[in-house]
């Protein structure tokens, strides 16, 4: 995944907040997706405005984890966010 990239939420999905959890439903295949609470700050982060290398370094600074950390986990979760059509890249 290329760091410039900026990715955007799916704007036919359907977001909700419960319990510190974001719960995120595709509409086509009708799936509902549970995102914890690094998950749901990077779905927040993927507003089609800031791009992969600001989403990575808001979870290093917020989250305290290394560099490499933040950019391996932020990039492998954009990933499968991508794959499964909750997020697209630009």
């Amino acid at each position: 995944m290329d760091m410039t990239s900026v990715p955007s939420q799916n704007p036919d999905t359907a977001a909700r907040l419960i319990d510190d959890k974001v719960f995120v439903l595709h509409p086509d295949t009708s799936e509902l997706h549970a995102l914890n609470e690094v998950g749901a700050r990077i779905w927040d982060l993927a507003d089609g405005v800031r791009t992969v290398a600001d989403i990575v370094a808001a979870v290093e600074a917020e989250y305290d984890v290394s560099a490499q950390t933040a950019e391996t986990d932020t990039v492998t979760f954009l990933d499968e966010l991508a794959a499964k059509g909750l997020i697209t890249l630009a």
